[in-house]
């Protein structure tokens, strides 16, 4: 009987054991299900529910660090570009060991400082004190809060003080009329054509995406030129350019380029992390070519320098076709030009930035042609001498010697006269000789002193 009753009281008190320990469990269990958050609670964005505190501080720091790695926020002006650093993105973090809120939504901010920071290192131009800071801010946060994870651009030009639109006309050219039907077909094709940021621009290659057959030629190298003075005047890079054989219709040296089918191709680089558009319109007024962009801060002029003209060489031909000794021009050469194109980048206050040079643009001089006779010029013989032409000589003789008698016409006169002439000097000689022997008349030193 007191074993039965040892046996109760054993079952009993394993009984009242169990039950006790699944009231604590239960117990247990309910203060562990008080600490953890319900299904579909957010904070900062990040599902926590079926999370404790603990749980979710660690979950919320890993997310904070993966959004922040991906959305990147860069500002942007022209051809510069900043990027700010990740703690300026500032995300909500509740105290979770004290606050377990159902809900927790809160937007990020940015730290105002650190954009202002980032603003000043913007390249393209001295912003300080132009740029709308607590617009921009408001901006930037909207975006980041629409599309967590999603890195974040933003163009600084709206919210710069005067630059308020957001395509303007940067630079233009007029060329008067050129009766051409390839001309009107190319500027109504490149109407509007995009200049994608960062990306090359080829004028050959455009006109090959849209279509349009490419003729080198005069009227190819007018519209070449049109669009190189364009984007000469503003911040595009060059990169391939040409000189034509000649200059252009309505253009000045300096300002020339030429396009053909060939090798040869006007490419400009644009460095702006924003789109420009060209637009070109053809009618019976002339060509207009303009490009339109962000309006600039700055001013770009350009500059021709060392101008230098060039004067036609003679260049020779010669032909069997022509006598010996004849020549003639058969084409009249034309001058050639050089010059260089400088890009000068002015500021506030006509102050100058930087002075770059782009290219040196050479059109080559057409020699004068001169055509000549294969045959040389043959020399003239000497002409014939005629006794009738002879002049007599008259010789002076000195004093006591004995002249002889002139013929007036030797033609006339007999053999005997022309003995008798030749005689006489030799018998004059031979009676002064007597003379000088017998020292009857030798002269004294007076006369020969006179005679000398």
């Amino acid at each position: 009987m007191k074993s039965f009753l040892k046996m109760g009281l054993v079952v009993s008190l394993m009984t009242c054991l169990f039950v006790a320990s699944l009231f604590v469990g239960r117990f247990i269990d309910m203060r562990a299900l008080a600490n953890e958050y319900q299904a579909g609670t957010r904070i900062a964005g990040v599902e926590v529910g079926g999370l404790s505190p603990d749980e979710a501080q660690v979950e919320l720091l890993k997310q904070m660090d993966e959004r922040r790695a991906s959305q990147t926020i860069s500002l942007h002006l022209y051809d510069s570009k900043v990027v700010l650093p990740v703690e300026a993105l500032q995300l909500p973090m509740p105290d979770l060991a004290v606050d377990m809120p159902e809900t927790v939504e809160e937007d990020a901010t940015i730290d105002i400082t650190m954009l202002t920071e980032a603003i000043g290192q913007i390249e393209s131009a001295e912003l300080q004190g132009l740029v709308e800071i607590p617009m921009l801010k408001e901006e930037i946060e909207r975006q980041v809060n629409e599309q967590q994870n999603t890195p974040v651009s933003i163009h600084l030009a709206p919210y710069i003080d005067g630059v308020a639109e957001e395509r303007t006309v940067l630079a233009n050219v007029y060329k008067p009329y050129l009766e051409s039907t390839l001309l009107q077909q190319w500027a109504n094709a490149l109407d509007g054509y995009v200049l994608e940021p960062r990306q090359p621009f080829s004028l050959k290659e455009a006109l090959f995406e849209m279509n349009q057959v490419v003729v080198g030629g005069e009227s190819l190298d007018l519209f070449a030129s049109a669009v190189y003075q364009v984007m000469a005047k503003s911040n595009l890079e060059l990169i391939e350019h040409h000189s034509p054989s000649k200059l252009p219709y309505a253009t000045d040296i300096g300002f020339s380029a030429s396009v053909n089918e060939d090798h040869r191709d006007l490419i400009f680089y644009n460095p702006n992390y924003a789109p420009l558009e060209l637009h070109t319109t053809f009618s019976n007024d002339g060509l207009i070519v303009e490009l339109l962009g962000t309006p600039y801060l700055h001013e770009y002029e350009l500059v021709i320098e060392d101008q230098e003209t060039i004067q036609p060489r003679l260049e020779i031909q010669y032909s069997k076709k022509r006598r010996a000794g004849d020549s003639q021009l058969i084409e009249n050469g034309k001058q050639g030009f050089a010059a260089t194109l400088y890009r000068k980048e002015v500021g506030a206050n006509q102050v100058e930035i930087e002075t770059l040079l782009l290219a040196r643009d050479y059109v080559a001089a057409r020699p004068d042609i001169e055509e000549r006779s294969v045959y040389a010029v043959p020399e003239p013989e000497p002409e014939p001498l005629i006794d009738q032409d002879l002049q007599p000589v008259i010789i002076d003789l000195p004093e006591g010697q004995v002249t002889p008698n002139v013929i007036e016409n030797p033609q006339e006169s007999s053999p005997d006269a022309n003995n008798a002439l030749q005689i006489q000097p030799s018998q004059a000689e031979e009676s002064q000789e007597d003379e000088a022997v017998k020292g009857e008349s030798e002269p004294t030193d007076e006369e020969q002193k006179d005679e000398s």
